[in-house]
């Protein structure tokens, strides 16, 4: 073929009813490799191919450019193109107008073809770089899907969840709750005919995710999600060619155990077909960096966070009822306990503190049972966020009919099938403050041995908090407690007199209470004045104590059991003994279990450096936490919660709540290590056994 010929092939590229190909297969985006198959456009026994020449684009056989005049026989094509995909075009630059990129082929030596290509660069635009703007994909990213990563060089932008409870009319005025973003386009205004972009997600992500236009109002339908999985066609020939379009999402659901918290919004290209459009799907493979999609980028669900006792309060609850307890004189109200809370908050903080009222809590005094506080965070906001407990007693309807509505505080719920326990009540469910490996702390819990008919908590409520992924849980061993709730074994406060390691963790001690015990006069009178639910006088002197050979041995075997959990708090947090500080307690044994002969200390509130604790009506007690305590920049305020909450199983921590101030770390910058994002199938505890007397 001479020059010529090829000029005038040139300026006069193939009409269009003379085009034998699709048009999706002559699109290109940038900086993607696209398969072409050069054999459709052959003449029937045409034995020889001539790449005579192309512009603006790359042609290649695997990783072999391949040059103008370059032939290939028939044989080779259909022994290794043709099982490829054919040659591989690609371009690194966007076009100008439609077709102005161009391949000449010839077969044998019938009449030379131009086929010619349009090129765009799609993108979106999101808050990849986590600080609260969108920004363009790095260059590395172009015409790729991009992944989301972990750390503070990590990469990928953020959905909120609009949790249940919390209108949607919210998410869409408030900025902080959703997750902005826009659809580009670089290229011609037009678009091919019968062709468009459309945003596109999968089938399962689709009923986890709200898109909409930025000009979308309450009520709006998404452009995808709540199970719809394709957009209207954004980029099309018509009218008003546009080349952006504002976008803006949250998230519908939570990490669980069949959700990774991953989300991939992506960009498809799409066919009109009689009356409707039809996405073409891409199918990656391992020699080619193609997507499976045009373009696509991750999103991550944001993680329900726990707030630790350490973090400073923005609300404490309570709650007021009537039928408390029973004396003498009748049914007696909770409200001395309640003033002494009352009265410490406003002295302490200058706040009145929440009380809910016994219209809502229906005497259901077990405020941490209920809920458990904590948060959702993306970079341009943070929003309140509780887990509602699946005990369903008298307090189940107060967070629905007053912390929704009257505070605009999101929930969560989990629910199962299974039959309801005391573990199921969040007294069991604490978090610890940060640690090395854990900058956001670990969530603990407790439960019964792997293989025991024992007590768990809710399979549902276990597999949500595994999911959250960012405080990774840890399961202790408190079956062998009559409530079995970690608040009965532990707590944790606050160290400010030490710029290392900012807190101590308080395990409640039978031992140290024995050794303080001896210590003192036979005659000296524990518990005076004080009374059993039955009205029987509690009042023992310390000789009484001592020469109970059967509670001294049940107390051996209580220790016994907060010892092998000592242990394993030691190794999983990676603390040393001289991070833990004993705390005297004293148990009696309640139908094989094991309930508080005297008010737990360390079921108590931590606000800041003041803690409302259980007074345990013994000075000698009383004075030995105090100046353990004091030592640590903490400030000891002992509350009388005998009558009202010790004799019904329960002390001042498990009436009352609180939500705190988030963490200050940005849970996306964590550096997260395989291991931590694993879901263990085992208990870590598989070795240890219980002991009882």
């Amino acid at each position: 073929m001479n020059l010529a010929s090829i000029q005038k092939l040139l300026k006069k590229p193939l009409a269009a009813k003379e085009k034998d190909y699709d048009t999706f297969n002559t699109l290109l985006i940038v900086n993607q490799t696209m398969p072409y198959d050069v054999w459709r456009s052959a003449q029937p026994g045409a034995m020889n191919l001539t790449i005579i020449k192309y512009e603006g684009i790359t042609v290649k056989d695997g990783n072999e450019t391949l040059p103008f005049g370059y032939k290939i026989d028939c044989e080779y094509y259909y022994k290794k193109l043709w099982t490829k995909g054919g040659i591989q075009i690609s371009t690194d630059m966007t076009s100008t107008k439609l077709e102005d990129k161009y391949l000449i082929l010839q077969f044998d030596n019938s009449k030379p073809q131009k086929i010619t290509f349009t090129a765009y660069n799609f993108y979106i635009e999101a808050d990849y770089n986590r600080d609260g703007k969108p920004v363009i994909p790095k260059e590395t990213y172009k015409g790729k899907n991009i992944p989301w990563t972990w750390g503070d060089e990590g990469y990928g932008p953020v959905l909120m969840v609009i949790n249940e409870g919390n209108e949607e009319q919210q998410a869409f005025e408030n900025p902080d709750y959703k997750a902005i973003f826009s659809v580009k386009k670089e290229g011609p205004k037009d678009f091919p005919l019968n062709h468009s972009i459309i945003l596109q997600t999968d089938d399962t992500s689709s009923r986890r995710i709200a898109v909409y236009g930025k000009e979308s109002r309450y009520g709006a339908i998404p452009l995808i999600g709540k199970g719809k999985c394709f957009s209207d066609p954004i980029f099309k020939n018509n009218n008003e060619p546009v080349e952006s379009l504002d976008c803006f999402a949250f998230a519908l659901q939570y990490p669980d155990r069949n959700f990774d918290g991953l989300i991939t919004l992506a960009l498809n290209l799409a066919i009109f077909d009689g009356d409707k459009w039809i996405p073409v799907y891409y199918e990656a493979t391992e020699d080619s960096n193609h997507c499976p999609y045009l373009i696509s980028t991750q999103f991550r669900v944001s993680p329900w966070i726990m707030t630790p006792n350490t973090q400073s309060p923005q609300e404490f609850y309570a709650a007021r009822v009537t039928y408390s307890y029973f004396n003498e004189t009748g049914y007696q109200s909770n409200e001395l306990f309640i003033n002494q809370l009352k009265k410490e908050y406003w002295d302490k903080f200058s706040k009145e503190m929440r009380i809910v009222e016994p219209k809502y809590d229906r005497n259901d005094p077990w405020m941490q049972d209920e809920l458990e506080f904590g948060y959702s965070q993306m970079p341009n906001g943070i929003f309140n966020v509780f887990l509602h407990s699946p005990r369903d007693r008298g307090l189940a309807l107060y967070p629905e009919l007053e912390l929704i509505l009257q505070q605009q505080i999101g929930y969560i719920t989990r629910n199962g099938t299974g039959i309801k326990c005391s573990l199921d009540s969040f007294g069991n469910l604490e978090v610890t403050p940060p640690l090395n490996n854990y900058p956001l702390g670990r969530i603990i819990y407790g439960g019964c041995l792997p293989g025991s008919n024992g007590r768990k908590m809710m399979r549902s409520v276990r597999d949500f908090l595994e999911a959250q992924l960012v405080q990774k849980p840890l399961e202790l061993y408190t079956d062998w407690l009559r409530v079995g709730h970690v608040d009965e074994m532990l707590s944790f406060v606050p160290h400010f007199n030490n710029t290392v390691q900012k807190f101590k963790l308080l395990l409640a001690s039978p031992d140290t209470f024995y050794v303080e015990l001896k210590k003192e006069k036979p005659e000296k009178v524990l518990f005076e004045g004080k009374k059993d639910i039955n009205g029987n006088s509690m009042a023992k002197t310390v000789g009484e104590l001592l020469c109970d050979d059967s509670l001294f041995t049940f107390n051996k075997g209580c220790q016994d059991n907060i010892d092998k959990n000592r242990k394993l708090l030691i190794n999983e947090l990676q603390i040393t003994n001289e991070d833990i500080i004993d705390i005297p307690a004293l148990y009696y044994k309640d139908n094989g279990k094991a309930s508080a002969y005297m008010p737990g200390m360390v079921n108590m509130v931590v606000l800041d450096k003041y803690l409302l604790i259980p007074n345990p009506f013994s000075d000698f007690i009383e004075e030995y936490v105090r100046k353990q305590l004091d030592s640590l920049g903490l400030e000891c305020n002992f509350i009388d919660d005998w009558s009202s909450y010790h004799n019904q199983d329960g002390e001042v921590h498990c009436g009352t709540n609180v939500m705190r101030i988030p963490l200050s770390t940005s849970w996306w910058n964590l550096n997260l290590k395989k291991e931590q994002i694993t879901i263990p199938e085992e208990s870590t505890m598989q070795d240890l056994e219980l002991t009882f007397s």
